[in-house]
C-alpha cells in the first residue's frame, strides 16, 4: 500500500505523567484476543516481548519506544501468525515490517505521536483493528466489556483530580435590612458578584471531595439617618468551603450533589458623617464641631453548606461547570463588639475545570 493512500491521523498526547506510570515506557494493551492465541509486541527491529494478562483478560506489554527522545511518530501493525498475534510499532518513515511467511499483516490507519507514559489500547476484534490512545493509564471503561442486561453502563468521573475557577453572583439574605435599620433613604442590596476557586478529587465515579475558596465583592449601603447626617457601610466577605460530593456521569455530562461545611469571615466598616451642632447655653453660643466617625468589626464562624451542579467535558482536560450552593453564614465578632452574623447565602457560579489527573 502506498503511503499517499493512507489517511493521516495524528494523535497528539499531553506529556503529563500519572503517578505509577513508568518514566519512559509506553503501554500496549490488546483487547479481545482470539481464544487460544498468544500476544507479543515489539518495536520494529527489536525482539518481541510476551504480553501478560490483566484481570479483564487483556494482553498488556510495556515498551520503550522513545530511546531518549521527547516524542516519536509511530505506525502500528498487527500481525496474525497462526495462534500468535504480534503488534509492531515502527517509525513513520520505515518500510512495512515483515515476520515471514504464514503471517498476515494489517496496518492501523494513521500516524501516532507518543510521549512518556502513553497507553495504546488496540481492539483485535474490530476489522481492521482499532486503537485508542491515552496519556497515563487508560480509562477503565476502555478495558472491560459490559454484559447485555447488566443495567446502565458504569461511568468514569469526568475529572478524577482537577482544579476549577469560576464566577457568578451571591445573595446574602437580610444583609441590606440589617445594615440600613430605620435609616431613611437607605440604598443597599443583598446581591453581589464574586469568584470561586478550588480543587476536587473523585475517589470513584460516584464519590468525591472538594475544597474551595470564594471571594465576593463588597456589599455596600448608604443612608441618611437624619436631615444633616449620612452614613456608608461596606461589608467584605470571604468563605472557605470543604465537603463531599456524590454524582454520576453520562457520556460527557456529569451531575453531582454536594454537602459540607463553610468557614466564613467578613469585615464591616461604617463611616458616619456628623454635622456641626450649635447650642445656646446661658446666653453663650456653643458650637459642637461635626466630623467623620469610622467604626468597624470583623465576624467569623462555621456553618453548613449544600448544593449541586452540572459538569460538561469539552476536551479530555477542560470542561465547563454550572454550580449552585446554599450556605448558612454564621459568625461572631473577634473583638469586644456584640456583632453577630447569621444569614443564608445563595450562590450561582459558572466556570472552567482543568483535569490534573484522569
Amino acid at each position: 500500500m502506498k503511503s499517499s493512500r493512507r489517511p493521516l491521523l495524528v494523535a497528539a498526547v499531553l506529556c503529563a505523567v500519572l503517578p505509577g506510570a513508568a518514566a519512559e515506557a509506553q503501554t500496549v494493551i490488546a483487547r479481545h484476543v482470539p481464544e487460544g492465541a498468544t500476544v507479543q509486541a515489539n518495536i520494529a527491529g527489536t525482539p518481541a516481548v510476551a504480553a501478560t494478562i490483566d484481570p479483564e483478560g487483556n494482553a498488556v506489554v510495556s515498551l520503550d519506544t522513545l530511546d531518549g527522545k521527547a516524542e516519536v511518530s509511530e505506525r502500528i501493525y498487527v500481525f496474525a501468525c497462526d495462534t500468535r498475534r504480534q503488534i509492531v510499532l515502527a517509525d513513520r518513515g520505515a518500510p512495512v515490517p515483515s515476520l515471514g511467511p504464514g503471517c498476515t499483516v494489517r496496518e492501523l490507519p494513521g500516524v501516532y505521536v507518543v510521549r512518556r507514559g502513553t497507553t495504546l489500547v488496540i481492539d483485535l476484534e474490530e476489522t481492521p483493528p482499532t486503537v485508542r490512545i491515552a496519556q497515563g493509564r487508560a480509562p477503565r471503561l476502555w478495558l472491560k466489556d459490559i454484559e447485555p442486561g447488566s443495567g446502565p453502563l458504569p461511568r468514569e468521573a469526568l475529572y478524577r483530580l482537577g482544579v476549577f475557577a469560576g464566577g457568578g453572583f451571591s445573595i446574602y439574605r437580610g444583609v441590606a435590612d440589617a445594615t440600613c435599620g430605620d435609616a431613611s433613604g437607605c440604598r443597599a442590596g443583598d446581591a453581589t458578584i464574586g469568584t470561586t476557586v478550588g480543587i476536587s478529587y473523585w475517589l470513584s465515579p460516584w464519590i468525591g471531595a472538594e475544597v474551595s475558596y470564594a471571594k465576593d465583592a463588597k456589599l455596600t449601603a448608604s443612608g441618611q439617618p437624619s436631615a444633616s447626617s449620612t452614613f456608608t457601610s461596606e461589608t467584605d466577605p470571604e468563605t472557605f468551603m470543604v465537603g463531599g460530593k456524590v454524582g454520576m456521569t453520562v457520556n460527557r455530562v456529569g451531575l453531582y450533589a454536594r454537602g459540607g461545611a463553610n468557614f466564613h469571615r467578613a469585615t464591616t466598616l461604617e463611616t458616619d458623617v456628623l454635622p456641626s451642632i450649635t447650642r445656646v447655653v446661658n446666653g453663650i453660643t456653643v458650637i459642637l464641631p461635626g466630623g467623620t466617625l469610622t467604626t468597624g468589626y470583623r465576624t467569623q464562624g462555621w456553618g453548613w453548606l449544600t448544593g449541586g451542579g452540572l459538569d460538561v467535558r469539552a476536551t479530555d482536560r477542560f470542561g465547563i461547570y454550572l454550580d449552585a450552593r446554599l450556605a448558612r453564614i454564621s459568625g461572631t465578632a473577634r473583638d469586644e463588639s456584640p456583632a453577630v452574623r447569621d444569614t443564608l447565602t445563595m450562590s450561582f457560579q459558572m466556570g472552567l475545570r482543568f483535569s490534573l489527573v484522569r
